[in-house]
């Protein structure tokens, strides 16, 4: 699993440079908003977390994320769009490839068809929001914009399920 760089290029924008530095501190508002407020995608503000924030495999293992995902039992799946923020808490059921989508599959309260060709980057995200600890699964296109996010679920007293916490850093490459 290849680690998304977090050095400063030598052509980097001052813009860029800024928000690496904004960001090594923590930050509690979205990252989206961030992303809005300095014109820049939202995989550009997630590039710019510090490395041990973040990192990243190719979007080619899509297929391979999302059925080790469905054995995790229920997470919580966000799609953000300019105009809302979209949840469900419930299981990733495994699917398949067809007529050009990845087809979720089961009997979940999330379900339908993506367009998985189109991812480029899968990043694993660990932050605070909210004063709460948070594991995130991000798909990106090839656009810079997110696909949808998939959140570690929490229990009853809110705090993050341990074991699904030791398989996101397992296939994040935390071990």
């Amino acid at each position: 699993m290849s680690q998304a760089e977090n050095k400063p290029a030598a052509d980097e924008s001052s813009e860029i440079l800024a928000l690496r530095e904004r960001l090594r501190k923590p930050f509690q508002g979205t990252l989206e908003s961030l992303a809005e407020s300095r014109g820049l995608t939202l995989r550009e503000v997630v590039d710019c977390l510090p490395s041990d924030l973040q990192r990243s495999v190719p979007g080619h293992r899509f297929e391979d994320v999302i059925k080790h995902v469905s054995t995790w039992g229920d997470v919580m799946i966000i799609v953000v769009t300019a105009d809302g923020v979209f949840e469900c808490k419930a299981p990733i059921c495994e699917g398949s490839l067809g007529s050009g989508y990845y087809n979720l599959g089961g009997a979940s309260a999330f379900s339908g068809h993506i367009r998985s060709e189109r991812c480029s980057m899968i990043y694993f995200i660990k932050r605070q929001f909210h004063k709460k600890e948070t594991c995130s699964i991000q798909f990106f296109n090839e656009e810079g914009s997110c696909m949808f996010k998939i959140f570690v679920g929490r229990d009853a007293d809110g705090e993050l399920r341990s074991e699904q916490v030791k398989l996101f850093n397992e296939l994040a490459g935390n071990q």
